[in-house]
């Protein structure tokens, strides 16, 4: 039986923004792999213009508000994989972006999301990105890994709830993934792109308050 691999979990800084654009890179061909480079594209994000550049201004943000409180309330948790014990290497594995108390901008301009109204809603945790690294080989169980830390935060914090919006194409593979994670479906949205087809995504759930 292979061994299950140990995650550490901490606060990404500014010097991860690389390796956090890496990890997002490495998604690209396992998602066209299985049909679903619709979610993000071909493009490699590290090729895109200015992607480094926010990445690591929102690294520093995510720094601010923590020391001040003053700000978007940004945090993002790194998964990595202590290497050896000869040495204090670390191998990145995955990253998660959280919010409190807010949603991403553009889901509050979705008309179509009429389940709840998120302009009215509080006291919760926003999983805007999930994301684990090809890259490494330490993929496999860093997003669950995530998500338990991410309820954990929630739960410490006082929150009701985890919300998470994701893709809903190829047969809702990634709504999936999430439900097993212990989230429920909340509404379907899509939103219109210039000359593209419209970009489908779910908004899904996590209960806190029976955890």
């Amino acid at each position: 039986m292979a061994e299950r691999t140990e995650f550490r979990i901490r606060t990404a800084t500014v010097a991860d923004a690389q390796s956090i654009v890496d990890a997002f890179d490495s998604t690209l061909p396992y998602l066209a792999s299985i049909g679903s480079e619709g979610q993000w594209g071909l493009v490699p994000f590290s090729e895109r213009p200015g992607f480094l550049d926010d990445m690591a201004k929102s690294l520093e943000q995510a720094r601010v508000w923590q020391e001040t409180h003053e700000g978007d309330s940004n945090i993002i948790f790194a998964a990595e994989v202590v290497g050896p014990a000869s040495t204090e290497a670390t191998v990145p594995a995955g990253f998660a972006q959280i919010h409190e108390d807010k949603f991403s901008e553009y889901l509050y301009k979705q008309a179509n999301i009429q389940a709840v109204d998120l302009t009215k809603l509080s006291n919760f945790v926003f999983l805007e990105v999930l994301l684990v690294h090809f890259g490494t080989g330490y993929h496999k169980g860093a997003g669950t890994a995530l998500v338990q830390h991410v309820k954990r935060y929630g739960l410490e914090k006082g929150k009701d709830a985890v919300y998470v919006d994701c893709w809903s194409g190829n047969n809702r593979q990634l709504v999936g993934y999430y439900e097993r994670q212990g989230f429920v479906t909340v509404e379907d949205f899509a939103f219109p792109r210039e000359n593209k087809t419209p970009w489908i995504g779910t908004l899904l759930r996590m209960d806190l308050t029976k955890a």
